[in-house]
């Protein structure tokens, strides 16, 4: 191999990252808000129907006790449905984005709440049950959001200049 294919292959290899790094600061946010929409849609879809969604029970038991019992049963389900239903439609179409953001905002506290609420059934012995894990992956759904918050307030994503 001679010196000039090892900086062609070089120069090549620095164009595709480049192009590559240009495309990822232009499409990955939206790929990013449009994906966590999906999810949402998903999950509050579930919530429309009784017994579709594995996570009714922790639902309707953590708005039940978020709300003093003034909020439980089919209408916790309902609520939470019709929730999470507007943040997946608003970060999929992009229209309504920051007033989706901001329901989603307040959603963390209820779907986090649980951890707090529920610590000694969610971790018996230490050790999270499959409930505690549904929850816990949420922290990622929260992340999501966050970084699909900054670029709706204005925060820019761009590819480095070499």
């Amino acid at each position: 191999m001679t010196v000039t294919t090892v900086r062609s292959s070089q120069t090549t290899s620095a164009a595709v990252t480049e192009r590559l790094t240009g495309w990822l600061a232009a499409h990955s946010v939206t790929l990013l808000r449009v994906s966590l929409g999906l999810v949402f849609l998903g999950f509050g879809a579930l919530k429309f129907v009784p017994g579709a969604s594995p996570a009714e029970a922790l639902v309707t038991r953590t708005v039940d006790t978020l709300t003093l019992g003034v909020v439980s049963g089919t209408t916790a389900m309902v609520i939470t449905a019709v929730l999470e239903t507007f943040i997946g439609l608003t970060l999929v179409t992009g229209i309504g984005l920051r007033a989706g953001l901001v329901v989603l905002a307040g959603s963390l506290i209820g779907i986090m709440s649980p951890v707090v609420l529920f610590f000694a059934d969610m971790f018996p012995g230490g050790t999270p049950t499959l409930e505690a894990q549904y929850v816990l992956k949420d922290i990622v759904l929260a992340a999501a959001a966050a970084v699909v918050a900054a670029k709706a307030l204005g925060a820019r994503y761009v590819a480095p200049h070499r």
